[in-house]
């Protein structure tokens, strides 16, 4: 603002002396014109110095001017140069950020193109894709809008008993180790050589030599394999394992609840315990090694044993009835004013089974009230305490039945979107008419015992929650609701409402148990004692943390149990005998997930393929899910511990129709095959195992038919069953059923029936399945 001020007075001061001048002159022209005068020198040098001196300033002006127009021109010239720089650094570093940026975008694209290939590398190693963030939150927010508007049924009728069904658990030692952890019975190494000794070990993850089963005779079955039972040695002491079922009471076990002692049948004297504890208790520990002895003392803990789960709630719900504490006096009318403070009731008791009032929010409340005038603090402070712990003890076990109904919904109620998926992994179209077999009890049994082995800590919490619910539903009791035990035959559009209509009762029963829970002291105050019982074989101690984990650990067991029912409508199994194979050779491009190779004879391998063809096999990503969830190959390609394959050999006798028995029971059977009065076969069928022939019927020219008897191993019939064996011409041949039969405590399943191929060289087929009932 002051250089333009100062630039404007110069140039007024210029124009002022420039016109001053030319007046000068023209007054000194006139001057001479008009008095022809002439000047004195001294006058006209002082005119000509002045006009000099204002010529000279004038110039000098000009010059600053100029110089001032200079300077103000570099000045911009280095202002817009500056500005220049400072724009190209701003460029600069926005094509740096913008660098960064895109570097960042393209790291964080690829990082996550990356995650995605993982993720889809994953889900093709497991099988399936399980989009669990979005379903998990799904059901959380179905979970929680379902329980605000839920109310537990009312008014049920009491249990008189619950008969257990037969599941799989631990035997753990009531004498503890040297730090105080819980020791169970396995078998040493886990060896199923016959005669490996039973010893005492700590809970392991993952250790099926520790999970055992009690058949109705009184067998004690090791999982580790399906025809191994405990006996003892030829010294009449150690346990061991033997894989011969018989009917010596050796082999027999009783077990008694109240004293916690496992007897011997054959020696009624005497019971599992600890070598060397029979005078007096020792502290036991990993390896110590089991026998059968008398103890001197029925109180030592070395010889006495829990069930675990121990299914205390079995016992708890069918007690007799305990009312809740009465109030006498001025006392009742006291709990009737708190009830119609906290919710407009008479009987505040009657809302815990009301899942959309909040107990805790009425505790809360009930501790604000004032004291009445017409009852003393001290009675009026034992009305509210007592309502105070009983709002205590039923929240817990809200939250307990709480907890199961998150594992219930997250692994059950998708809407089939696992089966669905499962089922596309088969190859199968889940909506067509072709049939499913199976067993609901099988599903759920399948996924319990492989939770025990995973988690043997929490899951026998879940196993005395959910086990008595089942046992419940099985028994069909007026007024809850009823799963059913028997083996079902559907068509695959069918099966989704087949199970979840079983899930469904399953969860009701657990409403219905919960009520029960809830309506009694007595229940109520002794389920209080097991959910505070932060482990043990009665334990209900269900933290909500453990909830993910009894997930994760479910999950294999349930895709297991349903590719057991999927898989056989697709595949069936194939025997290749090298040495006996009837010049049929082994195809060259079965892939490696799909065979096995018997380890104990190296002529023998078996394949799983297409149930129509021996070219087509199951896809990687179902073979890898199915070994990524633990299933052991052997079981799988010889039909054990729920696997139900029809078997077919791969011969040119393709005439020929082969039955396999899968015994999905507790019992050991035997099997005898009769093509005609000279050519009878007899086959043994472990437990929770499957057997066939590898006979034909060396005389059929045409169509056939034979017998099969099955018995237990007191020889008592099981089931019987006819089938026919058409022969075609250049077909293979045509299995099928006339008739069957079974024996009261079993259960048939439909035979699955396969026909055999001359084009491909292998047998008909059929196979048997036969369940226990409770």
């Amino acid at each position: 603002m002051s250089n333009k001020l100062n630039n404007k007075q110069i140039s007024t001061e210029i124009s002022d002396c420039y016109l001053k001048e030319k007046q000068q002159q023209q007054d000194k022209k006139s001057f001479k014109k008009s008095n022809n005068v002439k000047m004195p020198s001294k006058l006209n040098n002082e005119i000509t110095n002045e006009i000099s001196n204002c010529y000279l300033k004038e110039k000098q002006q000009q010059k600053d001017q100029d110089s001032i127009k200079l300077n103000s021109k570099t000045s911009n010239e280095i202002t817009n140069c500056y500005l220049k720089e400072k724009q190209q650094q701003k460029d600069q570093d926005s094509i740096r950020l913008n660098n960064k940026t895109s570097n960042e975008i393209t790291n964080c694209y690829l990082i996550e193109k990356q995650k995605k290939k993982n993720e889809e590398f994953n889900e093709k190693k497991n099988g399936m894709k399980k989009s669990n963030e979005i379903m998990n939150c799904y059901l959380k927010e179905k979970r929680k809008t379902k329980k605000s508007i839920r109310s537990l049924p009312k008014d049920l009728p009491p249990l008189q008993s619950i008969t257990p069904l037969r599941s799989w658990g631990f035997l753990q030692c009531r004498a503890l180790g040297s730090n105080g952890e819980p020791l169970c019975c396995g078998v040493s190494g886990r060896y199923t050589q016959p005669g490996t000794h039973c010893i005492l070990w700590q809970v392991d993850e993952n250790d099926p030599s520790q999970l055992w089963q009690q058949s109705k005779d009184g067998h004690l079955l090791s999982i580790l394999a399906g025809n191994y039972v405990m006996d003892f040695n030829n010294d009449g002491t150690n346990i061991v394992i033997a894989n011969g079922w018989n009917n010596y009471l050796t082999q027999v076990w009783t077990y008694n609840s109240n004293t916690g002692q496992i007897v011997n049948s054959n020696y009624p004297n005497t019971c599992l315990g600890i070598k060397g504890a029979f005078n007096d208790p020792i502290t036991p520990s990993n390896g110590t090694e089991l026998v059968i002895d008398q103890p001197t003392d029925n109180n030592n803990l070395c010889f006495q044993w829990d069930l675990v789960p121990s299914y205390p709630l079995n016992t708890i719900l069918t007690d007799p009835p305990q009312p809740f504490p009465t109030f006498p006096g001025d006392q009742n009318t006291a709990f009737i004013e708190i009830s119609q403070y906290l919710a407009q009731v008479d009987d505040i008791r009657s809302q815990y089974t009301n899942l959309s009032v909040s107990l805790p929010f009425f505790q809360s409340q009930m501790s604000n009230m004032s004291y009445p005038s017409y009852l003393s603090h001290a009675e009026f402070d034992a009305v509210r305490d007592q309502l105070s712990t009983e709002f205590d003890y039923a929240q817990e076990i809200i939250n307990l039945i709480s907890n199961y109904e998150e594992f219930h919904t997250q692994l059950f109620a998708d809407n089939s979107a696992r089966l669905n998926q499962l089922a596309s992994l088969c190859q199968l179209e889940i909506g067509s008419d072709s049939n499913a077999m199976g067993s609901v009890i099988q599903v759920l049994s399948g996924m319990m015992y492989t939770i025990l082995e995973a988690l043997p800590g929490a899951g026998p919490i879940l196993g005395n929650v959910i086990q008595t619910a089942i046992n419940i539903g099985v028994a069909a009791y007026d007024g809850y609701s009823s799963i059913k035990p028997d083996p079902f035959q559907v068509a695959l559009s069918n099966l989704w409402d087949t199970l979840s209509t079983n899930f469904e009762a399953l969860s009701s029963n657990i409403s219905n148990m919960e009520t029960l829970l809830l309506q009694d002291w007595g229940k109520m105050v002794t389920t209080h004692g097991l959910i505070q019982t932060l482990s043990g074989p009665n334990s209900l101690a269900w933290q909500s943390s453990t909830t993910g984990d009894l997930l994760l650990a479910a999950v294999p067991g349930y895709e297991n149990s349903l590719l057991q029912i999927l898989m056989p409508s697709k595949y069936q199994i194939y025997r290749y005998d090298l040495a006996n194979n009837g010049n049929v050779g082994l195809p060259d491009d079965i892939p490696t997930s799909c065979q096995w190779n018997d380890p104990n004879n190296s002529n023998l391998t078996y394949f799983i393929a297409d149930n129509l063809t021996t070219t087509v096999y199951p896809d990687d990503s179902l073979m890898s899910l199915i070994w990524g969830n633990g299933v052991s190959k052997q079981d799988f390609f010889l039909s054990a511990n729920g696997w139900n394959f029809c078997m077919s050999l791969l011969n040119d006798n393709c005439s020929a129709g082969t039955p396999t028995i899968s015994n999905n029971t507790s019992m050991a059977m035997n099997f005898k095959i009769e093509f005609s009065p000279s050519q009878i076969y007899n086959y043994d069928v472990p437990t929770h195992s499957s057997n066939f022939t590898t006979e034909f019927d060396n005389t059929a020219i045409e169509n056939s038919y034979y017998q099969v008897t099955v018995s237990d191993i007191a020889y008592k019939w099981v089931a019987s069953i006819s089938v026919r064996v058409d022969i075609h011409v250049m077909r293979g041949a045509d299995v099928s059923v006339l008739s069957s039969s079974c024996a009261d405590g079993y259960y048939l399943g439909t035979p699955n029936c396969l026909q055999g191929s001359f084009a491909h060289s292998f047998t008909g087929a059929i196979n048997i399945p036969i369940y226990e009932a409770s």
